[in-house]
Formats: structure tokens, sequence, C-alpha cells
């Protein structure tokens, strides 16, 4: 396959960094607003090429890792070119425009999928292994929880210039903090009902939403409950289940090194504890791997976000923003 990553960033450069590892690479083109960032990944390795946009190169798979204003227009433009896409979180900044693009690649015949890396997270996929083996019993309850001060998110630029801080460029920490969402709806079914509340604190000093709650009443029947923000100061990620027979807990802190605690809670409170000490790329090459599987072979296509159902999700999260209270 030949690979075009678009926007250069800490992610886009992860994933050039990825891929550069993958045998069934051939090339990856590599294109950015700021020359500098395409100059220093060029030197990874010889696969790695700088894009122009007149190009003539046949591209395969484009990987847009640009501010989410933008995912939509630049999807649509490389699939008219006839490549598949794969986006980072989210697919648009409105259902609408996710519906667009996604109309876009079931008439060039191409997929569509979205960055959800925290599918490949240890701690949701132990969630995941526990529900299908019944561990826990029937799942009746769920609680996922994400902070993060947003100064300390890419402590080498001002957050205030970020995508995140901005509302115009689908900012706030509803959109921004897709995963949990995400996760709950592979996890436990598509959402049937929900209601929500959020709120700006004006500590950051940012036109969006820094804190948020909502509720949510899966088709599985499971009722869970999402709080996010971008104020508090440890970065903290995790997720609780209540079963019939047991209860899950997860919880994550730190970055680099990531501390995974995960356990189990029979009904003699009994607990099975393992930790984890890791760096998180492995998730980010595992989703690379399914990806690249999944395009070129039709296989291990289960556990990545398809662009119909990222579309549903933006559905949800637009309704919280516009019918939530404040």
């Amino acid at each position: 396959m030949n690979v075009l990553i678009l926007g250069l960033g800490s992610i886009g450069s992860r994933h050039v960094r990825n891929l550069v590892s993958f045998d069934e690479v051939r090339r990856i083109y590599v294109h950015d607003v700021e020359r500098e960032k395409v100059n220093k990944t060029l030197s990874l390795s010889p696969k790695v090429k700088a894009f122009e946009w007149e190009d003539k190169e046949p591209i395969d798979l484009t990987l847009i890792c640009t501010p989410n204003h933008t995912h939509c227009e630049l999807a649509t433009e490389f699939l008219d070119r006839g490549s598949h896409i794969f986006v980072e979180k989210p697919l648009g900044i409105t259902p609408e425009e996710g519906e667009t693009v996604v109309e876009k690649a079931k008439e060039v015949k191409k997929e569509i999928i979205v960055a959800s890396n925290m599918r490949y997270h240890i701690g949701v996929e132990e969630a995941k292994r526990c529900i299908e083996k019944g561990t826990l019993g029937s799942p009746l309850f769920a609680r996922a929880y994400f902070g993060h001060y947003l100064p300390n998110w890419r402590p080498d630029i001002d957050y205030r210039s970020t995508y995140s801080a901005k509302a115009k460029e689908g900012g706030g920490v509803i959109f921004d903090c897709i995963h949990e969402l995400d996760y709950l709806m592979w996890l436990f079914g598509d959402v049937v009902e929900f209601y929500g509340m959020y709120s700006k604190s004006e500590i950051l000093d940012i036109d969006v939403e820094d804190l948020g709650v909502y509720q949510l009443r899966h088709s599985s029947g499971v009722i869970s409950m999402v709080h996010v923000d971008y104020i508090q100061r440890l970065k903290k990620r995790g997720l609780e289940i209540i079963g019939t027979e047991r209860s899950f807990h997860w919880e994550s802190t730190g970055k680099i090194p990531e501390i995974v605690e995960i356990e189990v809670y029979d009904l003699e409170e009994t607990s099975i504890r393992r930790f984890y000490q890791k760096d998180s790329n492995y998730m980010y090459v595992r989703q690379l791997r399914h990806l690249i599987s999944y395009l070129l072979y039709g296989k291990d296509g289960d556990q990545l976000l398809k662009g119909k159902e990222a579309v549903k999700e933006l559905h949800i999260l637009e309704k919280i923003k516009l019918e939530g209270h404040r």
C-alpha cells in the first residue's frame, strides 16, 4: 500500500513512526503546512516521502490527522482520488458533515474508518472479555470517566490556540472526548435514550465547555454515565461496570508511563488485581494492524469504528450540546 498522512502533529507523527515497520506499506507520503515538520519526518526512513498536492502517485490509504473542522473536506477530496480514509476522531464537527462523507465513501466504494484507539486499550479490552465470557453476569450499570488539565495536553504550545479550545473548530470537551461514548456503545450497544449537561467554568479562558456529564440507556438495557473534563490536574481515565455477579473496575493515571489498575470483585469482595505500567503506543499499533488487515484481506474489522457508526455518535453528542442543561 501507498499511505498518505496529512498533519504531522503528535498523532500524525506517531502513525508515521509506527507504519514504517509495516511490511505491507510500500511508501509513506507526508504533508503538513509546517515544512519543518515534514523535513524532520523524512529522516525516519527511506519509505517516507514528502507529498505535494499535485502529485499523481496512487494513494491507497489516507490518514487525516488535521484539526477537526478540516476532516470532512479532506476526506471527500481523497475519496475522489480513490483512497480509503482513516480519520482521527471525530469524523466531523456536525452529523450532517459526517453523513455526507459516509455517503461519498459508499458512492466510490471506499472504506472510511474513524480512529478509536481506546477500543484497543487494555482496560477496555479486558472489560469486553469479562462481558463476553459472562464473568460479570449481566451488566446493569457502567460509569466511564476522563479528565486531564487542557494546558498539559500539549505543553509545548499554547492550549488556547488548539482546536480543543475553539468552538468554530469543533472544540469543547463533549466532542473532543468522544472516546468514552464510543467504547460504551462498543461494549453495550446503541444508545436509545440520553440526557446531558455541561458547563464552562472560565478557569481556562476558552469559548467552549470544559466539563460535561451525560447519561445513556443502551439497547442491551445497560444504563451508563459519562464524565469528561479539561480541568483536573492528574490525567485520569477509567470505567466501572456493575454486573449481577461481579463488578469491574479499571483506572489509568498518568501518561508516560501510564499506570493501569484492573480489578474484578465478586460477592465476597474478593479482588483480582492486575497492574500494568507501559507506553500507550501498543494500542495505536494494534489499531493500524487491524486497519491494514481489514483493507487488504477483509479480516480484523470488528474492532474498528466504521463511518456509519461514527455518525451515530455525532448525532448523540450534538443533541447533548444543543439540548443539555448548562
